[in-house]
């Protein structure tokens, strides 16, 4: 039912069943909120969403209230005004002021909303409160004396992604955001997805950057500094500077990663190409064994963590084969190194990604090659941009440049494929078992006993492909115990734990549930024919030839 309501001497449509806040932000009136996520059941913990509405005398706030026919709304009455105020001073009150070298600064919501309200001076004291900065994640940095309890780092780590790691413990003046068990980040069952330092609004939560390590290399003129990337930061960067995310972007982009210093730039299409062809070898292996346990996709590094410490029936049914970062490393520290003449100790290489969980990968047993990390610094796309920053590059006025070739006649090198890898899998399957090349593969969304993913069954010769994409640890355990085995048919789930896959991953620099922007997919669907399919017979003859007798220490975990 559509009612007309009035919002500030204004008449507005609004419909029965939703909450204020979805009214006003529909029809353009923007008000402040700290604790609200997208697409969440509404927390209203913050307040600082209040509106007033005629005939009550209390202000309410707009974000878990619902609107009814007789509502006449002031968003920015003096009354709202000054509480409003009040609430965000008691928060300052309480807040370091480090703001100049705050990892935030800049992009702090407090501190937009301290300039929004005009709050130039303290009003209250401050308290006397010593937290310790939880340091111990190779990915991530918690400070709890920049926590306003907003609650929003929980609920995505609780509700979207999980996983459980951190809480809000203990109540009233005590009340504090901490790790469930009360250990260390390190320690907590923290899978370094990032989440959290996405939707802080402060800097409580932020990424924990490898700038030390990646400058020494890069003033190092004994060593060769190589960097390599997938097409995912090209979106986020887009999104931040404006730009298209095109071919254009990755030809800038190369060009100002070698003005950083990097003696050479690699994307990682032809790694790719490989991990699809290796995984879709190994569920031809499954069949040709008649196993038909679901076969699990392996490149999210923070979902392989989770698998190994929680999911022990799982982790075993997970493909053996590395990560197309890790695939790529591999590659650049045997196969190029050989052909450059140089030694791995010669190569410093840097993974330009929008996984923060990449900083825990890169240090794993597995991933270590004679006392050696393959990846030896990573940059997220954040930190990425603040590093070209301090360089004072100006990436609007830079002079394209291609990128490296590993192979002299890759022709994927200058694509930009948004592509998934349960899609390109089933593709290779299909050319792989038929020796035709399947035209047309989409995976759709569906909607089953409220558990969404996407889905597809697909029949290629006498056996059947059923393939889902899900995120969210509860979708995922839900999903196994709706997947019955049958013969014949062979189930393969690509599980991520970041929403949306890896183009919203922890490095990057916008969260759906945040902020109200067209989404990383939504931009790459509205983009689609802009970017090409891999066509995977182009790396047959490289495979064969290089990897006859280095697939399993290149290609698969140890």
């Amino acid at each position: 039912m559509v009612f007309d309501i009035k919002v500030n001497n204004k008449t507005i449509k609004a419909k029965r069943g939703e909450y204020i806040l979805t009214v006003l932000n529909r029809n353009g009136i923007k008000i402040p909120t700290l604790c609200y996520l997208n697409d969440l059941f509404p927390a209203g913990s913050c307040r600082i969403c209040i509106v007033e509405v005629e005939g009550k005398d209390e202000l309410i706030t707009a974000c878990d209230h619902f609107v009814e026919e007789w509502m006449s709304i002031k968003t920015h009455s003096p009354k709202v005004i000054k509480a409003r105020k009040t609430i965000l001073e008691l928060l300052i009150a309480n807040h370091p002021n480090d703001c100049l070298y705050c990892d935030k600064n800049g992009d702090c919501e407090l501190q937009n909303l301290a300039e929004e309200l005009n709050i130039t001076e303290h009003n209250f004291f401050k308290s006397n409160k010593n937290y310790k900065i939880d340091i111990t994640s190779p990915a991530l940095i918690f400070d709890p004396g920049k926590c306003i309890l907003c609650g929003r780092c929980v609920r995505i780590c609780n509700e979207v992604i999980g996983v459980s790691a951190i809480d809000i413990l203990k109540d009233g003046e005590n009340t504090f955001v901490a790790t469930t068990n009360k250990k260390d980040l390190n320690h907590s069952g923290c899978v370094n997805c990032g989440q959290c330092t996405l939707v802080c609004p402060t800097a409580a939560f932020s990424n924990k950057n490898q700038f030390g390590k990646i400058q020494t290399a890069l003033n190092n003129k004994e060593i060769c500094k190589i960097a390599f990337y997938s097409s995912d930061i090209l979106i986020s960067i887009a999104q931040k500077l404006n730009l298209n995310p095109d071919k254009k972007l990755k030809l800038i982009i190369n060009a100002a990663i070698r003005n950083l210093g990097f003696d050479k730039v690699f994307d990682i299409n032809l790694a790719y190409q490989l991990t699809v062809e290796e995984q879709a070898d190994e569920i031809i292996s499954k069949i040709n064994n008649s196993d038909n346990e679901i076969m699990f996709l392996s490149y999210c590094p923070a979902w392989m963590k989770y698998a190994e410490e929680n999911m022990q029936n799982v982790y075993k049914n997970i493909s053996s084969c590395k990560s197309p970062e890790q695939i790529m490393a591999s590659l650049l520290k045997t196969y190029f190194a050989d052909n450059q003449k140089l030694s791995p100790k010669n190569i410093h290489t840097t993974l330009i990604t929008s996984c923060t969980a990449s900083k825990y990968e890169i240090q794993k047993d597995e991933f270590i090659t004679d006392n050696q990390q393959n990846i030896d610094t990573v940059l997220t796309t954040k930190e990425f941009l603040k590093l070209i920053k301090l360089y004072g590059i100006d990436i609007n006025n830079i002079k394209p440049e291609n990128t490296d070739l590993l192979l002299n006649d890759d022709k994927n090198s200058d694509k930009i494929i948004f592509s998934n890898y349960a899609e390109d899998i089933i593709k290779a399957l299909h050319l792989k078992l038929t020796g035709e090349k399947l035209s047309e593969f989409k995976i759709n969304k569906n909607e089953k006993n409220k558990l969404q993913y996407l889905f597809n069954e697909t029949k290629i010769g006498k056996n059947t492909f059923r393939t889902f994409i899900v995120t969210g640890i509860d979708n995922l355990k839900n999903l196994i115990k709706d997947i019955k085995k049958e013969n014949n048919v062979y189930n393969i789930i690509e599980f991520m734990m970041c929403p949306n896959g890896c183009v919203e991953g922890g490095g990057q620099f916008f969260s759906y549930f945040v902020n109200s922007f067209d989404s990383s997919s939504m931009i790459i669907e509205k983009s689609k024919n802009e970017y090409i399919n891999y066509d995977f017979t182009g790396i047959h003859k490289f495979a064969e030839k290089y990897f006859e007798n280095n697939k399993k220490r290149l290609l698969h975990r140890k």
